[in-house]
């Protein structure tokens, strides 16, 4: 159901952007964080161990840090395949992760063809265009 609905917000404007899906980030106050705590993770223990999290991780926390998820490459790949997939060719050149122009390029088109057959096992291709990505 999710990528029916990432397909349709395309559809609706080239200017929609889905940065997704994406595992859940425990938030302090909510059930669900101290579900997260009872699964295993450890949450920082004073505000500038928040503060060093905050500034280190993209996005929060990055899904390694989640015992919750038992496939974390998975994860990571369906977050590239939307991104360069689900959007235009155009959209996905312009994003911000930095790689060769070919490079990119390649990726694109093989995240479109994983993104109109929704086969999304084995990102092999996303394991190795990770090692090419300027930082």
């Amino acid at each position: 159901m999710t990528l029916k609905v990432i397909d349709r917000l395309v559809k609706l404007s080239p200017k929609v952007q889905i940065l997704g899906p994406q595992a859940f980030r425990p938030y302090p106050g909510s059930e669900l964080y101290e579900e997260c705590l009872q699964a295993g993770w450890q949450e920082p223990q004073s505000l500038e161990e928040w503060a060093h999290l905050m500034k280190n991780e993209l996005s929060y926390l990055t899904v390694k840090n989640f015992p919750w998820v038992k496939d974390k490459d998975f994860v990571e790949a369906m977050e590239a395949y939307v991104r360069f997939g689900a959007h235009s060719v155009k959209s996905a050149l312009g994003s911000s992760v930095k790689a060769q122009r070919l490079l990119k390029l390649g990726f694109i088109l093989i995240c479109k063809l994983r993104w109109k057959l929704k086969f999304f096992a084995w990102p092999l291709e996303y394991k190795l265009a990770k090692k090419f990505v300027t930082k």
